[in-house]
């Protein structure tokens, strides 16, 4: 009998619960190893190797903003702390669209979520960064069926250049803003390793929110630069002054929401002009970071 034929993959299909909820462009992860246990004998030079706990590998993903509304309400829940398991499955194709091989998983919880670098000289079409865990997972040889194309295009409209930032008090400063850095929001989860399963199931603990960092024209310091002497300075930095703020990815006419990223309680703890030789040929910028209790998805329309 000849042997299968290689493949290329071409497309990845997330689906939850049966149902179809987008193609995602990247993939990785989803895995299945064992620890390994060293056990000495008493009686031999010899160490007797024995497996131990099952550890399954984190999915990790990229994707656009035309996902399914079962995945957007997913990662939506787990930045509001009110969390929700989801089971599915990653069903692979070639370019043929027809699958050939899936990965199962069972109960699974977002752990980290990812959203791009909003910056007014990007280039490229910006992607969101997902990683989940999931209680098990196994793998599958696909069924030859067809997976459903993308119905939406919208990702390509999701591009970095096409931002608008404001924090309360300092839109005179934000209004000038170049530059938003990455911001990478982590979901910490535990297994629950008492029993005797082989399986265990996890649990969701603390939720680490990134700081808020932007760049911004140095004509526009003023504002903040007042905000940051008060509350680093003066020491006036009670939860009375701390700040909301909002980034906003746009379409191309600058006229539609396609995701809205809501900030609270911020509170400035550096700002610093930017570096610069003598005659460059560049912008004077001042660079501003702020540490964020909260943060979650306002708007998702894409």
């Amino acid at each position: 009998m000849a042997a299968p034929r290689p493949y290329v993959s071409g497309n990845f299909q997330l689906v939850f619960d049966g149902a179809d909820v987008g193609i995602i462009a990247k993939l990785g992860g989803g895995s299945v190893s064992a620890e390994v246990a060293k056990i000495p004998r008493s009686t031999e030079y010899l160490i007797k190797n024995q497996l131990g706990n099952i550890k399954y590998e984190p999915f990790s993903l990229q994707c656009g903003l035309s996902m399914g509304q079962a995945f957007k309400d997913w990662i939506i829940a787990s930045l509001n702390s009110t969390h929700s398991y989801k089971s599915g499955e990653v069903v692979v194709s070639d370019y043929d669209l027809k699958a050939i091989q899936s990965t199962e998983f069972k109960n699974a919880l977002v752990t980290e979520v990812g959203f791009p670098a909003a910056d007014a000289a990007a280039k490229d079409v910006a992607l969101l960064s997902v990683k989940f865990e999931a209680e098990t997972t196994r793998r599958k040889a696909g069924d030859g069926a067809r997976i459903s194309k993308p119905t939406s295009t919208n990702q390509t409209m999701f591009h970095p250049s096409n931002f608008r930032l404001t924090i309360d008090g300092l839109e005179a400063t934000t209004g000038k803003a170049s530059k938003v850095e990455a911001l990478t929001i982590k979901q910490k989860v535990t297994r629950d390793n008492i029993g005797n399963a082989r399986d265990y199931e996890i649990i969701p603990a603390g939720l680490e929110v990134p700081n808020l960092k932007f760049t911004f024209n140095r004509n526009a310091v003023e504002a903040i630069e007042k905000w940051h002497l008060d509350f680093v300075i003066e020491g006036k930095n009670d939860v009375t002054q701390e700040k909301t703020g909002l980034l906003e990815f746009l379409d191309p006419t600058r006229q539609k929401v396609l995701l809205a990223i809501e900030f609270k309680g911020l509170g400035i703890f550096d700002l610093k002009g930017d570096e610069y030789s003598n005659n460059a040929d560049k912008v004077s910028t001042c660079t501003a970071e702020m540490y964020c209790d909260e943060m979650t998805i306002k708007e998702w329309l894409a």
